[in-house]
């Protein structure tokens, strides 16, 4: 860069390099992006369904086909053991949230209930 360039025009050209490694990053995103596991609420017990947000520890919400809740990295004691095995299942799969919903496929490999 030359000495004599006015001090404007060195700003711009630091912030056009800064933008354009930005453009080239793996993910090419400027926001955050979060993932979200979809399972069927058949992962949960059915008095646990119904009753999913008067859990201590338990941030979720519910919708007209089940449930949206954030998996806790560190789900607390109060947290009944089949969120647990669900939150640590998301967390594994690259997940910060579970989308519980009664037409979601049934996942081999975790729990499920008969409703």
């Amino acid at each position: 860069m030359p000495i004599n360039m006015p001090i404007n025009v060195r700003r711009l050209r630091v912030r056009l390099r800064v933008r354009l490694r930005h453009l080239f990053r793996r993910d090419r995103s400027p926001f955050y992006v979060r993932r979200f596991l979809d399972v069927s609420t058949a992962h949960l017990p059915e008095p646990l369904v119904h009753n999913l947000d008067r859990h201590p520890g338990i941030r979720a919400y519910e919708n007209e086909y089940g449930w949206f809740m954030y998996a806790h990295e560190g789900p607390g004691e109060h947290v009944p053991a089949e969120v647990v095995t669900l939150m640590r299942f998301a967390r594994a799969h690259g997940c910060d949230y579970i989308l519980l919903d009664r037409d979601s496929e049934i996942i081999d490999g975790l729990p499920s209930w008969d409703h």
